[in-house]
């Protein structure tokens, strides 16, 4: 069965944003952000909902707004509205007996001493997909358990788990588009820090794209070049085949796209890669302040 639902665990309420046990919030936040993905609440379900597309497919994103460990109920109530099963859902949670960072994917299985995901398990049986992310173990005897969970990452823990956050979108379009064992076989094994191999895509898994950035023009005259540069480099260093650059300028775009920009030059890239490499690109250059704006589309056929 193909995934339709990722459910992410957390507590509701700003007292425990940015806290360990809230980590299945903050990456369903992530992935809302890439497309720019707005919330609604759901009182019918208890639920803050959004939906995207992942890897061509539909998907819902789900945080329960009820406590972490009766987040079972929402999920439930959601699943049996829309008519889910359990196989079809996938739970983002934290996990204390991984390093921080480190990711994991499992099928079945116990809840692992997680209140959250045994509340899951008891309302929706256990055949649905955990991904795990890692919290690491709570640094001494003196420390209870529930604070940990419950207190706030340090900023350097932040940016370690940052730095892990491509493999995480990586492995959940896997998961949406090729299943739970290509999602585990690419996550499960980064668990250890082998130095990976660069990926050679298909010509039969390669699908064609086109990726346009809204580019500040205050700065475009000196920068565009490398930019370009940059943009070719970073779609092959994810698999991709470059097809074709184009600069657009904002009166040309435009004219194409009957579209009215007051500010801003156009970069497209037209590129045949594998599903993963989109959300990789968007994730690299998101932050880029040269960039304004990305659009990253299937070719039509």
């Amino acid at each position: 069965m193909e995934i339709c639902v990722i459910a992410g665990l957390g507590n509701p309420g700003t007292r425990y944003a940015n806290t360990r046990h809230n980590i299945g919030f903050k990456q369903l936040d992530t992935l809302a952000e890439r497309v720019e993905a707005d919330w609604t609440f759901e009182k019918r379900f208890e639920a803050l909902v959004t939906s995207l597309p992942i890897a061509g497919n539909a998907v819902w994103l789900l945080k329960p707004q009820t406590s972490v460990n009766e987040s079972g109920r929402s999920i439930d109530r959601f699943c049996r509205y829309h008519k889910i099963n359990a196989a079809e859902v996938a739970l983002v949670h934290d996990d204390i007996t991984l390093p921080l960072g480190e990711l994991k994917l499992t099928v079945n299985g116990r809840s692992g001493g997680h209140n959250g995901v045994e509340s899951v398990i008891h309302a929706i049986g256990k055949d649905f997909v955990r991904f795990k992310v890692g919290i690491g173990g709570k640094p001494g005897p003196q420390i209870e358990l529930k604070d940990y969970v419950l207190g706030k990452l340090h900023p350097e823990e932040q940016e370690k788990l940052s730095r892990r956050q491509d493999d995480f979108f990586k492995g959940i379009e896997l998961l949406v588009d090729k299943g739970p064992v290509s999602g585990m076989n690419f996550i499960n094994q980064r668990l250890k820090p082998l130095k990976s191999k660069k990926k050679i895509v298909k010509t039969s898994d390669a699908i064609d794209y086109r990726a346009t950035f809204l580019i500040d023009s205050r700065r475009l005259e000196q920068a565009v070049t490398a930019f370009t540069q940059e943009l070719k480099e970073a779609v092959q260093s994810a698999g991709g085949e470059v097809k074709k650059v184009i600069h657009l300028g904002t009166l040309e775009f435009a004219r194409h796209s009957k579209t009215t920009f007051t500010n801003g030059d156009f970069v497209q890239i037209h590129f045949s890669a594998a599903t993963v490499t989109p959300m990789s690109l968007h994730s690299k250059f998101r932050l880029n302040p040269n960039v304004n704006r990305i659009l990253i589309e299937r070719e039509s056929r």
